[in-house]
């Protein structure tokens, strides 16, 4: 099928749920297409962040809840667990 040719795996593998559900829910084509690509997006993300994840070799087990700041005299550990409430940052 076009869809795996073109590198699109989720769209491949799920097109005929969507299409079904569209069908049920008397969606438009522009919004099935929009639920395909948002599940497709999704997906990709998620793989990139796994790749990143094993990439970077981080420690299992470790996580920021654990770092020992004590150590460090440049990072202030207050204003570095602070970063996700500024917005500038995701948890």
């Amino acid at each position: 099928m076009l869809l795996k040719q073109l590198r699109l795996g989720t769209m491949h593998a799920q097109w005929q749920e969507v299409a079904e559900q569209a069908q049920q829910l008397h969606w438009t084509y522009p919004q099935l297409l929009a639920t395909l690509c948002d599940r497709e997006l999704a997906v990709r993300e998620q793989k990139r962040i796994q790749n990143n994840v094993a990439e970077a070799k981080l420690p299992i087990g470790k996580t920021i809840d654990t770092f020992v700041f004590d150590k460090l005299t440049s990072i202030n550990a207050t204003s570095w667990l602070s970063l996700p409430s500024t917005g500038l940052c995701t948890t």
